[in-house]
């Protein structure tokens, strides 16, 4: 079941309610399957509900015929042991009766000044003494997912290179660096394993146990996009 970040807002209130249906944003080992990737058809990184990977959510009630902004909150966001993010709430009481433009940002850090991970907005019509619920459409601002380098020899019994350090990059549409939960896998661990810090989840540490070809994958958990690296693993020179 999707969640929705939300907006309760009546001369009043406004509530978010966040989280991914999907569960834990932590980074396993091992992953058996790849969430379906991104096609050139489908639509610029959409997505209804607030990402795993989210610190903070900024939420600005914009006057739409002036254009100034009455109300800009920053709201942290901590996610539970089982991933999903609680309900947050605002309150607005001096709404005036007009038309209003919401705006919703997440951002990968608690002070909301990295590149903004999520975006979207929507507009309302506020009357007198009249509650309005909103729903406002959250769009991933990720464009591209690339690792390098694109393949890796390596040769655990010999003189030669027995790890290797992968790096994935994730951009926006103005080839801006963003910060995204990452899985990496190995499709066979006996050939070789994938390392990642928690802390540097865009870095991966590859080492070769045995003899022959693994596909190292990387996946943005919210959009499904993906990259594979081909990595061989030979005894001796």
């Amino acid at each position: 079941m999707k969640k929705w970040l939300s907006i309760a807002s009546a001369i009043a209130s406004l509530a978010l309610l966040g989280g991914c249906g999907n569960g834990d944003s932590s980074i396993p080992a091992v992953v058996p399957t790849v969430p379906p990737p991104q096609t050139s058809d489908s639509p610029q990184g959409t997505l209804s509900n607030i990402p795993i990977g989210t610190k903070s959510v900024r939420v600005t009630l914009r006057n739409s015929l002036t254009g100034s902004d009455v109300s800009s909150k920053l709201m942290t966001v901590t996610a539970s042991s089982n991933g999903m993010i609680p309900t947050l709430s605002l309150s607005f009481p001096t709404l005036q009766v007009g038309t209003y433009q919401a705006i919703g940002v997440a951002y990968p850090d608690d002070a909301g000044t990295e590149n903004p991970i999520a975006f979207g907005s929507i507009s309302t019509q506020v009357a007198l003494s009249q509650t309005v619920a909103l729903n406002i459409p959250l769009a991933l601002t990720l464009d591209k997912l690339a690792v390098a380098p694109g393949n890796v020899t390596l040769s655990p019994y010999s003189n030669q290179v027995k790890i290797a350090t992968l790096t994935a990059t994730l951009t926006d549409l103005q080839n801006r660096a963003l910060k995204y939960p990452l899985i990496w896998f190995s499709s066979h661990t006996e050939i070789a394993t994938v390392t990642v810090s928690g802390t540097t989840p865009a870095t991966a540490t590859i080492t070769g146990i045995s003899e022959g070809t693994t596909d190292v994958t990387v996946v943005e958990p919210n959009s499904g996009k993906s990259d594979t690296v081909k990595v061989t693993v030979r005894i001796g020179n």
